[in-house]
């Protein structure tokens, strides 16, 4: 049997997938997004200024680091970089009313 995971951000965004997934609640627009690792799935495109400086809501499981980085890195302006050895760490983390920055930093990625 596939191992399922479920990414729930609540506000009604949330997401099943094989293996890893992600959802993401933006505060500032009620926008939703997510998706899953084991499958090609096009990534949000960058976000408003206001949505990332926000407040957020952001449940990931079973997720490679490097993959949940190049989320952030895809949605908000400053680009990050990953330490090497611990691109390939699973993470799985369920953060409310936070904000992408406080994201960045709990994870240990380096604004650059």
């Amino acid at each position: 049997m596939e191992k399922m995971a479920t990414c729930d951000a609540g506000h009604g965004c949330s997401i099943t997938c094989p293996d890893g997934c992600g959802a993401i609640y933006w505060h500032n627009t009620g926008e939703c997004d997510t998706w899953c690792t084991s499958k090609e799935s096009a990534l949000p495109g960058e976000k408003s200024v206001s949505a990332v400086e926000g407040k957020i809501d952001l449940c990931v499981k079973d997720m490679r680091l490097v993959d949940l980085a190049l989320f952030i890195d895809n949605v908000q302006p400053t680009k990050i970089a990953i330490p090497a050895s611990r691109a390939y760490e699973s993470v799985t983390i369920d953060l409310k009313e936070t904000t992408v920055d406080n994201v960045i930093k709990s994870l240990g990625l380096m604004p650059v």
